[in-house]
């Protein structure tokens, strides 16, 4: 249902969420001292708030602006036309996932992610390998940002230790075969041919048992002779 008046229903059933950054009404940015006698302190924060809404099928939470709120109770699944979000919550949870950030205290490269300066997330229950790369991507960007180019830079490296490998491997077969050619003229020396045919063996005791096998006719005539 997204009836006008369902939807201002729900508008009215807001649950408040805390606004996202790190900046608060009455944090003082900065003490006064000797260097910079005027402290420095937030005024107040200019936004229309930030409230939940719940996927009315997974029963997941997530967070909106209030000048969106609206248009994101007005959106449904095309499947069957039923509303996507809720600013009720579904009497159900959703089903809890086992795959952890990135940025997990437990992740098997946290040591090497704090080397890097890399912050610290708890999320550790995203269902799917997909829903990482998404929870990376929206709510780290920068540390995805630093790990993804990290990952290229280090295919990059591996895949020019590849081609450097394969050219090696090329020029030794290329030193054999040289070495081969050189080798066969010698060889070829020691060859010996028909002279009825253009057939070449490797020895005289060869040349001659094709002879007698192959050209004994003309042999024989030419004795007759």
């Amino acid at each position: 249902m997204t009836t006008p008046e369902f939807i201002e229903e729900l508008l009215q059933e807001v649950e408040e969420a805390e606004e996202p950054g790190n900046l608060r009404e009455g944090q003082v940015l900065h003490r006064s001292n000797d260097d910079m006698p005027l402290g420095v302190q937030v005024a107040s924060v200019a936004s229309a708030g930030h409230v939940f809404i719940y996927n009315t099928k997974t029963g997941d939470r997530s967070k909106t602006n209030r000048n969106m709120l609206e248009d994101q109770l007005k959106k449904v699944f095309p499947e069957d036309g039923s509303r996507v979000y809720t600013t009720v919550k579904p009497p159900f949870e959703p089903p809890r996932g086992t795959y952890m950030c990135l940025l997990h205290a437990d992740n098997a490269e946290r040591e090497h992610y704090d080397a890097m300066g890399l912050a610290r997330c708890t999320k550790d229950d995203l269902a799917s390998e997909y829903q990482v790369q998404r929870h990376m991507q929206t709510r780290h960007r920068m540390e995805w940002a630093t790990i993804a180019e990290e990952r290229d830079r280090a295919e990059r490296d591996e895949e020019r230790q590849f081609q450097r490998t394969l050219m090696a491997a090329v020029a030794r077969v290329g030193e054999d075969r040289a070495t081969a050619s050189s080798v066969s003229p010698i060889i070829g020396t020691n060859r010996a041919g028909c002279a009825q045919c253009d057939k070449t063996f490797k020895s005289q005791a060869g040349m001659k048992l094709h002879v007698r096998l192959k050209h004994q006719e003309v042999t024989n005539a030419i004795r007759s002779d």
